[in-house]
């Protein structure tokens, strides 16, 4: 039977962690910020940077990257719960402090594929890292096995006869196909099958946020966010499509 009907649009990244606000996102955050973190006493990064987290007992977490002489901040939401995964060759933007672009390795070190990440801390750098990946949906389809997703439209990437046939653990970072000199945007397009799920609720809020932990690629292992009324808590073995901003940041 088919799961993927919901009837909430999905307006923000902050949606998938429990946070949705009536006024436009900066303004939001311009309110946000200074209620929940204290700039006084945020870590030192580099180059002028402090970082920051605001952690929810759901589980949501949004983490702070603010230059607080040139008033520029960066903020990445995401879930403590996560999956840990080894990312190597790490490039960082000059202009970019929120973006790195690296290789997802498996445990046997061997590259599962390659990804821009959106992240508020400030991570090492070096030639690898362990990080919490997590996907927060801009749109999600759930479907209650691999042959209902194969049937779906979610399952053909194009139109007519130059579709191409996606499978359910297929990960295309679309992010990164940007022209030259054109900064690599953290988002990717993928499915996977749910190995766990739940609802959770924001306490700083009362929305409730569905976290799923999706299986693509085989074996990369991604938490998937999205608010509770654009798509149902799927059932363990379901599977879940997505196009969804990727974070990361350092496990607790």
């Amino acid at each position: 039977m088919t799961e993927n009907a919901g009837t909430e649009e999905i307006h923000s990244i902050f949606d998938g962690i429990g946070l949705r606000f009536a006024q436009g996102e900066d303004d939001w955050l311009l309110d946000f910020i200074p209620e929940h973190f204290e700039l006084e006493s945020l870590a030192d990064a580099d180059q002028g940077w402090k970082t920051g987290t605001w952690m929810d007992p759901s589980g949501a977490v949004v983490d702070l990257l603010i230059h607080l002489d040139d008033h520029r901040f960066e903020v990445a939401p995401g879930f403590v719960g996560g999956e840990i995964t080894r990312l190597s060759y790490l490039e960082f933007l000059e202009d970019h402090p929120d973006l790195l672009v690296g290789d997802l390795l498996d445990e046997d070190g061997e590259t599962i594929t390659r990804l821009a990440v959106q992240s508020a801390q400030w991570i090492p750098r070096g030639s690898e890292a362990l990080l919490v990946v997590s996907a927060l949906a801009r749109s999600v389809s759930v479907y209650a096995d691999e042959s209902e997703f194969l049937a779906s439209p979610d399952s053909k990437l194009g139109e007519g006869s130059n579709a191409v046939e996606l499978s359910a653990s297929s990960f295309i970072p679309v992010g990164l196909f940007v022209e030259p000199g054109v900064a690599p945007d953290p988002m990717a397009m993928f499915a996977g099958q749910v190995v766990s799920a739940a609802s959770h609720v924001n306490r700083e809020s009362g929305q409730r946020f569905v976290a799923a932990r999706v299986r693509t690629l085989d074996s990369l292992e991604i938490t998937v966010l999205w608010p509770q009324g654009a798509a149902p808590v799927p059932a363990v073995g379901a599977i879940v499509s997505t196009t969804a901003l990727i974070t990361a940041r350092l496990p607790q």
